[in-house]
């Protein structure tokens, strides 16, 4: 007598090339079998009728932090089946403070962010001073530091730095391409690449830089598949959704704090301050991110706006600034052995 029976399932399970109708038999909290009928007695039986059963989704690139949207993440998380989480620009401490109250169990590991004005003072910290942040964030529980340079960029050189210091120090690292030189496009990839150096890296959501901002978006695209696949030593995922995730915050001169936000804000034709994003929510171009009730949703429009400016501009944004082309052929590149160019598909959500 087995534990549990999920009898009618949609059966996902592509390590054993399983895809289609049938029962689950738990025993000892791990799965006994799998097939499409099983007449075997259970103690609890559940009709899993019209629903889909796979194994816990591994979602390599999420934001649990409230600076990217909400503290509702590991919450959302779980109620779309991702069991385990890697978290790529923290903040750590803000993340670690809302376990207690938001977390839900799930396996989360978390990067901070090694980026001015907040983890660094400016675009050209010392040696010192990385070393001071990466060994905090590794005392403190994270499993290493990213490297925002679409949003957020470093000096090139300060950059290549920082990717030697982290690994010289056993710390992950991963990054979103860009540099005070090269932004978030496919020269910042090109660049970010060539400083790994041949070392291991993280480079975050490979779709953000086949947009379109220098070449054609499939030719660039197509750069891009080519670089993964000569440089092994890049690890790397992307993503299937039109929107992206930003901050929507300006200075006290009316300026975008991310290059990423001036990036999508000049794409749709308005300009980079203030003004550009004011226009760009009552177009229904730009979204800011709020408490739908316990989860985060995206918000466009005149209420958009007036959350906007109640925050004084320091909000969780959202443009659909991903062309659908590039989306697909990054999720279907295939090396010549067989296996996907790109590593794995994520959220950054």
């Amino acid at each position: 007598m087995y534990d549990l029976l999920l009898k009618n399932a949609w059966v996902v399970d592509p390590l054993n090339s399983v895809n289609g109708v049938a029962d689950v038999a738990i025993q000892d909290s791990k799965i006994a079998k799998v097939q499409r009928d099983i007449t075997e007695e259970a103690k609890e039986v559940i009709d899993f009728t019209g629903k889909t059963l796979q194994p816990g989704i591994i979602d390599s690139h999420v934001h649990l932090g409230e600076m990217w949207g909400s503290p509702f993440g590991p919450r959302m998380l779980a109620m779309n089946g991702v069991t385990t989480c890697l978290d790529m620009a923290g903040p750590l401490e803000n993340i670690l403070d809302n376990v207690p109250k938001y977390g839900v169990g799930i396996n989360m590991a978390i990067l901070q962010f090694a980026s001015p004005p907040f983890t660094f003072k400016d675009a050209n910290p010392s040696q010192q001073e990385m070393i001071d942040l990466i060994d905090k964030s590794l005392e403190e529980g994270a499993l290493g530091v990213k490297l925002l340079g679409g949003h957020y960029p470093l000096e090139p050189e300060v950059s290549s730095l920082l990717i030697r210091t982290a690994l010289e120090r056993r710390a992950y690292v991963a990054w979103h391409a860009g540099t005070t030189k090269n932004g978030s496009n496919i020269n910042g990839m090109i660049e970010a690449v060539k400083m790994a150096d041949g070392y291991p890296m993280h480079l975050a959501h490979i779709n953000a830089y086949c947009r379109g901002a220098i070449k054609d978006a499939m030719e660039e695209t197509a750069i891009a598949i080519d670089l993964l696949k000569a440089n092994p030593n890049i690890f790397c995922e992307s993503y299937v959704s039109p929107k992206n995730g930003t901050r929507l915050t300006c200075d006290k001169d009316g300026k975008i704090q991310s290059k990423v936000t001036g990036n999508c804000l000049r794409a749709f034709g308005f300009t980079e301050d203030k003004d550009g994003v004011r226009a760009a929510l009552l177009a229904g171009k730009a979204f800011v991110v709020y408490d739908a009730g316990g989860y985060s949703d995206l918000m466009t429009g005149e209420e958009a706006l007036r959350r906007w400016d109640a925050a004084d501009t320091n909000v969780g944004g959202s443009f659909n600034i991903n062309p659908p082309l590039p989306r697909i052929a990054l999720a279907q590149a295939k090396r010549d052995d067989g296996s996907f160019v790109v590593d794995a598909i994520s959220t950054d959500g």
